[in-house]
């Protein structure tokens, strides 16, 4: 079920500034899982990344985005790792959004293995590409009607805060950029 509706995209304003001073298309690539393709969204190109694209078009700073999205459905941090990150380090793009975690903490993965995952994830494409990083960390699951009417053991504030803190290391020693969806997502209008 997707968290992000239309007007949550605003958090990713900040994209437009991958534009620069160039005039040419902003090479954008998405990694994630589906809510990185659409799915749960009202409509599936109603989705964030979408809506990403969809503002960069409208950047008069720049002409617009070419959207290459790896989003797997269902796809945890090692997934995105082994199947989305070399295409991803191919494709060698200005802009790279990655939102991965929720899949791997409610499928009871250890902070250790996503962090593992995440960290060879974030090192290569700050590293290795040209691409300018950003990272959404994990809402407050715990708020969904899913787990206030099934709780799951797996799906705390604590693991949530784990998750979020390794997201948080990853971002700040490769120096990529945080989106923090857990402070500040309303979930009440995403529902």
């Amino acid at each position: 079920e997707s968290v992000f509706s239309g007007s949550d995209c605003a958090l990713f304003t900040t994209f437009s500034s991958a534009c620069g001073d160039s005039s040419d298309k902003v090479d954008y690539t998405a990694l994630g899982a589906s809510d990185a393709v659409g799915i749960g969204a009202v409509a599936p190109f109603k989705g964030y990344v979408f809506e990403i694209e969809d503002g960069l078009d409208a950047e008069e700073s720049c002409d617009g985005a070419d959207l290459k999205n790896l989003g797997i459905p269902g796809a945890k941090a090692g997934d995105i790792e082994n199947a989305s990150l070399p295409v991803a380090k191919e494709l060698n793009p200005d802009l790279v959004t990655l939102w991965t975690g929720p899949n791997d903490l409610v499928g009871g993965d250890t902070v250790e293995k996503f962090e593992e995952s995440l960290e060879k994830i974030v090192k290569e494409l700050t590293e290795e590409t040209q691409a300018t990083l950003f990272i959404a960390n994990i809402p407050d699951l715990t708020q969904l009607p899913r787990f206030i009417d099934d709780p799951d053991r797996d799906v705390t504030a604590e693991r949530i805060q784990e998750f979020n803190a390794a997201i948080s290391r990853q971002a700040a020693k490769y120096g990529a950029v945080v989106v923090d969806l857990f402070s500040t997502l309303p979930f009440e209008e995403a529902l």
